[in-house]
């Protein structure tokens, strides 16, 4: 998918990205559209910014999850009902390593953000694998790749002896079979018996190249240090749901990065501490879903320094709706965060909102709509259930 080219379109028709009261009232527009209307192919619907530049069939059928390497976002790993975790490389479009070692099919990998090529999958057996691409003749590929690209944009720029540094493997090499099909197949460096039942989720702490997360259907939360001798014992494991645990995403941003989301058939979304797991209890339960949460994401803060988007959660769910919370305003009167907000308005729309509110508590509860200050928006424009998400890494309040 060609983001960049939606963004351009989006900044050619003068989107400065400032106003996200506006996108937020387009966007609830296009919710409030017909069904009917949005899946016919009637002339008078709209034509998207979003254009698919490559199409890859995927040979073990569904795509379960798909994670672009951060540092190499042309390699993407994706999960399916097969054992396997297949890598892909979007530049030649074509299948160039699988991943092998999980006993059963599964829904989650992610990449680790500080190493280059360290990825962790899951399966349904309860089962985390941990490879190292990296050290592997794709990896080393990868790192003079990108090496002149570096170099290139360093000369560009005016520099000087922008040659192409020769770079060596790592110290302990890993060696990838070529299959009858010719495609290279690597085994795990380490193998976790994480959970008792299906992997729901794993991520890596942001800042961290050896610290990470599972989740699971047995209710746990479990968290690992891969410098660690035992392989079927966390560092901490703490139930964190009242049913099977679907999502988890440590928080990205400075400061931050010892927050992770949770998200549960439970319906619900929960914020943990990990240096705090001991007392079992979370920092805020988000539970305004209708049905289990599928997904979380953090938002990332914005290269203006404002780490304040850095508060922001998304999750989604089987209710069809994507939610964005303020984790700020969790503890916050709903009485507390209205006089908040009329305090910084001017004194003639101060007293419309607060006689609008007034008639509204006069209301029956079920008619009085949104009561949570932490909950800023609700998007409700898919038809059915909305099983991923992810934020655009630097223009602020997109995703998709």
């Amino acid at each position: 998918v060609d983001l960049q080219r939606a963004e351009a379109g989006a900044e050619a028709a003068g989107d400065d990205g400032g106003s996200w009261a506006r996108r937020l009232d387009e966007t609830q527009a296009a919710s409030a559209e017909p069904a009917e209307r949005r899946r016919s192919g009637g002339k008078d619907k709209q034509r998207s910014a979003v254009r698919i530049v490559r199409r890859i069939k995927h040979r073990d059928g569904e795509v379960h999850r798909a994670r672009s390497m951060p540092q190499h976002p042309h390699i993407v790993a994706t999960r399916s009902p097969g054992e396997a975790v297949a890598l892909f490389d979007l530049s030649k479009g074509a299948l160039v390593m699988s991943l092998v070692g999980l006993e059963d099919s599964g829904w989650s990998t992610e990449w680790n953000r500080v190493v280059d090529g360290h990825v962790l999958a899951g399966d349904d057996s309860g089962m985390v694998c941990h490879w190292d691409v990296g050290a592997t003749a794709l990896g080393l590929a990868l790192a003079i790749e990108k090496e002149r690209a570096d170099s290139a944009a360093f000369a560009a720029s005016g520099g000087s002896g922008g040659g192409l540094t020769v770079l060596k493997p790592r110290s302990q090499t890993l060696s990838a079979k070529r299959t009858s099909s010719g495609v290279a197949e690597l085994e795990p460096v380490r193998s976790y018996v994480a959970h008792e039942d299906v992997v729901g989720d794993v991520d890596w702490k942001c800042d961290s190249s050896h610290e990470f997360v599972t989740v699971s259907d047995d209710k746990t939360m479990g968290v690992w240090d891969s410098r660690q001798r035992n392989s079927n014992k966390p560092s901490q494991r703490v139930t964190v749901h009242d049913a099977e645990v679907n999502a988890v995403a440590f928080n990205p941003n400075a400061g931050c990065t010892h927050l992770v989301a949770t998200g549960s058939a439970d319906h619900t979304v929960r914020v943990w501490d990990v240096r705090k797991l001991k007392s079992n209890q979370p920092l805020c339960s988000l539970e305004q879903h209708g049905n289990e949460v599928f997904q979380v994401a953090w938002a990332p803060a914005l290269p203006n320094g404002d780490n304040n988007h850095g508060r922001i959660l998304a999750s989604a769910g089987g209710d069809r709706r994507v939610m964005i919370w303020d984790i700020d305003r969790v503890g916050v009167s709903t009485a507390e965060f209205e006089e908040q907000l009329e305090s910084k308005l001017d004194p003639l729309v101060s007293d419309f909102v607060r006689q609008k509110r007034q008639q509204q508590r006069q209301q029956p509860r079920q008619q009085q709509g949104n009561t949570t200050p932490e909950l800023l928006f609700v998007h409700g424009g898919h038809t059915s259930r909305v099983s991923d998400l992810a934020w655009h890494p630097t223009l602020p309040w997109k995703l998709v």
